[in-house]
């Protein structure tokens, strides 16, 4: 059951309608956007959503999807269902085209069985008519004339026929010549035809002379138009031989109306076949322009949808360069119903809107705006009360109306229902009012109901703490600024933060103070409790934020230190294994030395002189193999200074030797560059030093080896490349890939850098979006050109 009947009109679905006709190309297509309807069953759903997913598939891959931009000709065959029927030139081959288009589509299924088996399986019983498309392309010409070689009498007609207007013709340019020469007709004159019949154009004066037959005058009655009696005959023979050539025409037409006639039904077939993929076209592309997705079904009643976003309000929003907000929504059989509190406008009747439009949707056969990993249900009933609903026809007042709107809910409703209830039990006495709702809250809650309804009321708060199926959940609002943050949390209630607002337009503190007075002191208590409760979460958000952007800056760091530790233990494994090498070569050149001078001591029997030469060359190349003593290097000495720091300072991390440079200070954060990399850090962490100098042995000063241990940044600037490309990457993936990239590209000090992510679905581009957000550092984010990728691809400048 759908309640009320303008249930559409209620939540904006209508609108869905227009914009996926204005997508269609066809008005085939067209129909099958005014035929959506509302389904309860599940497999019927799931086939829906499969094959406009599998469509929005094969509109990502780039492969050439056959057109589907022909005229309506159903109509055409519903002409020709009686006997005798034809079809006229212009109608066939509207129809060739649109078998053409059909024969298009089965060899395009055909191929692609297993990449779009839902798709595929539409076409199963559709038959590919290219036998009656030859036919008529064989009968008739691309201007819509029947061809000569149409039939053997029609070729003998039309030659007959252009055989007797070019002898008429010639009899008639020669009694043109000698009228002209006679001055019966005008010098400028020439023939022409008239109902169908070559004429002479007379001057009026010689019309009574000249033989022959008036067809017409001329418009001041100067001219007349007369066929000449001597080719009466011939003018004769024309008209009968072009009527022979009509009546052979309609011979063929006929004929090949004949054909057509008993595969009406299946050419029918193949028609809709066509309207069906110009439909589901429309559908994938509305579902891409919002960046839909096809969520997962369950049967047990749980809908749990991330970042869900109103397609109509997000487009609105952005012709205003505004942003929504997406709502993050849970229902289940633990958490059955959300009773909804806050401060108005603060998005809670959005939050209902949004919730029913995209159920609808969603039972619809369409894929809805939500990230990936949500999951959704099937209800048999949306049942709706949002908005004003008052009707003077039946004098019924606002409180009426919800009030019949509640009776319905409560005698058809049942454990399969969905229901949204805006403002629920406003428009009467609060007090009665309150109690009411209340009351009808219970019998929805006793009847298994799935629902949320928003409300200022503080018993329905209080109902939804006490029950064990029920929650209370808020529009979240930032008490410093007085502004609604438009998002769903679900466990807390709100506050209406009425006197705040109040407070905000301008109303006098004295009548404020009075109103507080009339409220209560319990009453302000627990609207001061939860306005703190709120700065409070709003405090600590903020942090974990920040705390998660370090965490990711330090990660990172730590990731590249690891990366550098092994590439310098890789090096130096390399180095000592070619000083093992050349240890080993010099020690075999040595060996081979020693035994040379040996060998030529005895073979000089030990002669004194020679010996002692001999000797001297050994000591000489000892001499040569020895290892160089390298000098010292001179140590660098820092100075600790007292004072503020400031921009421009040398500091270093306290207990560290790295010395970097301070870019800025900002309350207690300190920007430092460290040779290539940038990065913040606390300022009781670090201390001011002084300028460094060179010293054998120096005292009372601090030392630092002369070359700092910092990163070694040639190798890494070398290998980065400038682009990264994300396409075909799961989410979790292209996360840590986006991550890593910007944290490199920020550490190497890069100007800009592109972010390929592709058009797609966009759950890529939402991930890099989420990302660049909380990354510091970033100066303009934009789409590429778009003859270069457009917003397929983001430009990030840092």
């Amino acid at each position: 059951m759908l309640s009320p009947e303008n249930i559409e009109e209620k939540i904006g679905f209508d609108q869905i309608r227009i914009k996926l006709g204005l997508l269609c190309k066809t008005s085939a297509g067209k129909r099958f956007v005014d035929n959506i309807f509302f389904s309860v069953e599940k497999h019927h759903i799931e086939t829906l959503l499969d094959q406009t997913s599998q469509f929005q598939k094969a509109l990502q891959s780039g492969e050439n999807i056959p057109g589907s931009g022909h005229a309506d000709v159903s109509q055409y065959l519903d002409s020709i269902t009686a006997a005798g029927t034809f079809l006229e030139t212009d109608q066939l081959l509207l129809i060739g085209v649109a078998i053409t288009e059909t024969g298009q589509w089965l060899k395009f299924l055909k191929q692609n069985l297993e990449a779009y088996p839902d798709l595929s399986a539409i076409a199963i019983r559709i038959i590919d008519h290219t036998g009656i498309r030859k036919e008529i392309n064989s009968t008739i010409d691309e201007n819509g004339e029947v061809k000569n070689s149409a039939s053997p009498t029609l070729k003998k007609i039309r030659s007959e026929l252009i055989r007797q207007r070019v002898q008429t013709r010639k009899s008639l340019d020669k009694l043109v010549v000698q009228a002209k020469t006679g001055g019966i007709i005008p010098d400028d004159a020439s023939l022409t035809v008239r109902n169908g019949r070559l004429v002479i154009p007379v001057k009026a004066e010689y019309k009574r002379s000249f033989k022959g037959f008036i067809h017409d005058e001329s418009s001041t009655g100067s001219i007349a138009y007369i066929e000449p009696a001597s080719v009466l005959e011939q003018n004769n023979a024309i008209r009968d031989l072009e009527y022979q050539e009509k009546r052979e025409i309609m011979r063929i037409l006929m004929a090949l109306t004949e054909h057509i006639r008993p595969e009406t039904e299946s050419l029918r077939a193949g028609f809709d076949l066509l309207g069906k993929m110009d439909f589901l076209r429309a559908k994938a592309v509305f579902s891409q322009n919002i960046n839909a997705i096809q969520p997962e079904l369950n049967d047990h009643k749980k809908v749990q949808w991330i970042k869900a976003i109103h397609p109509l309000l997000q487009e609105t929003l952005n012709t205003q360069s505004k942003h929504i907000v997406p709502l993050d929504v849970e229902l289940s059989p633990r958490q059955r119903i959300i009773v909804i509190s806050g401060p108005n406008a603060g998005g809670k009747s959005v939050c209902l809107k949004t919730v029913g439009l995209l159920q609808y949707m969603l039972q619809c056969g369409m894929p809805i705006p939500i990230t990936e990993g949500s999951i959704s249900a099937i209800f048999q009933d949306i049942l709706i009360d949002i908005g004003d609903e008052q009707s003077i026809e039946n004098d019924l007042s606002t409180y009426s109306s919800h009030l019949k709107n509640m009776t319905s809910f409560l005698n058809n409703g049942g454990e399969h229902s969905l229901f949204l209830i805006d403002e629920f039990g406003s428009g009467t006495d609060p007090l009665f009012g309150g109690a009411i709702a209340e009351t009808i809250l219970e019998t929805l809650y006793s009847q298994g109901m799935y629902g949320m309804v928003t409300t200022h009321y503080g018993n329905l708060k209080k109902m939804a703490e006490a029950h064990p199926d029920m929650a209370n959940g808020r529009m979240r609002f930032d008490v410093k600024k007085l502004e609604p943050l438009f998002l769903l949390e679900t466990g807390k209630p709100g506050s209406s933060f009425s006197l705040e607002i109040a407070g905000k337009i301008g109303l006098s503190p004295a009548i404020l103070k009075k109103a507080r007075d009339k409220i209560g002191t319990d009453q302000v208590e627990m609207e001061h409790l939860l306005n703190k409760l709120e700065i409070e979460k709003k405090f600590c958000e903020d942090n974990s934020r920040d705390i998660r952007s370090k965490q990711k800056l330090l990660d990172s760091t730590i990731s590249n230190y690891e990366t550098l530790k092994k590439d310098l233990e890789l090096k130096k494994k390399k180095i000592i294994n070619e000083a093992k090498i050349e240890a080993q070569n010099l020690l075999k050149a040595t060996n081979q030395r020693t035994e040379n001078l040996i060998r030529q001591i005895r073979e000089n029997r030990a002669e004194k002189e020679a010996t002692k030469v001999l000797r001297k060359e050994l000591k000489d190349f000892e001499k040569k193999i020895q290892p160089e003593q390298l000098p010292e290097a001179p140590e660098k000495t820092v100075t600790i200074l007292k004072g503020k720091i400031k921009p421009g300072d040398q500091i270093r991390v306290k207990g560290q030797t790295t010395i970097g440079e301070v870019q800025s200070v900002h309350k207690k954060i300190v920007k430092v560059i460290f040779g290539n990399m940038k990065t913040q850090v606390a300022l009781n962490r670090l201390e001011k030093i002084g300028a460094s100098k060179q010293t054998t042995n120096p005292k009372n000063k601090i030392t630092v080896p002369s070359q700092m241990k910092g990163l070694n940044m040639n190798d890494k600037m070398a290998s980065f490349s400038s682009q990264l490309d994300l396409r075909g990457k799961r989410g979790d993936v292209a996360r840590a890939e986006v991550i890593r990239f910007l944290d490199e590209a920020l550490m190497l000090g890069i100007s800009s850098v592109r972010i390929v992510h592709g058009k797609g679905t966009g759950i890529l581009r939402k991930i890099v979006q989420e990302e660049l957000g909380i990354t510091s550092g970033i100066k303009k984010i934009s789409y590429e050109h778009a003859d270069r990728g457009g917003d397929g691809v983001t430009i990030v400048n840092f």
